[in-house]
Order: C-alpha cells, then sequence, then structure tokens
C-alpha cells in the first residue's frame, strides 16, 4: 500500500474552501487507482499549519503515477 499526502494552504482561507473539499473528495470516483481518500481541515489556525490536507492510497507506486498523470491531463 503507498500513501500520498498533500497539504494545502489557501491565500484568502477559508474562501473557496467548501468548493475545494467537494472536487478533491469527488476524485475518488473519477479516477478508479484511488483506494482510499480522506481530507482533513485544520482546526488549531496556528501560523505554522496548513488549511487543508489530503491523504489517499494505492496499491502499487505504479496506481500512484498513474493518478498523477491523471490530475497533469485535467
Amino acid at each position: 500500500m503507498i500513501g500520498h499526502i498533500v497539504f494545502f494552504k489557501f491565500k484568502n482561507y477559508p474562501e473557496g474552501l467548501k468548493e475545494v473539499k467537494e472536487n478533491l473528495l469527488s476524485l475518488k470516483d473519477k479516477i478508479k487507482e484511488i483506494k482510499k481518500l480522506e481530507i482533513g481541515e485544520d482546526f488549531s489556525r496556528e501560523e505554522r499549519s496548513y488549511d487543508l490536507a489530503l491523504y489517499s492510497t494505492f496499491e502499487s507506486k505504479e496506481e500512484l503515477i498513474v493518478y498523477v498523470t491523471q490530475l497533469e491531463e485535467a
């Protein structure tokens, strides 16, 4: 199992956050290689914190590469 983590920091937090979360969650239905997808929103609001985290899992490195390629083509 391969885990992939992406952190986001928005210039105008929380503007557009709901839309970003919905778009990210919709990836699970669009990219079959994603085995699990979770989104976490920051609740501490510290300067060092990120606003949003995306955690996804894949069966193999090859499936992760397919995922990344599909995102780049979108």
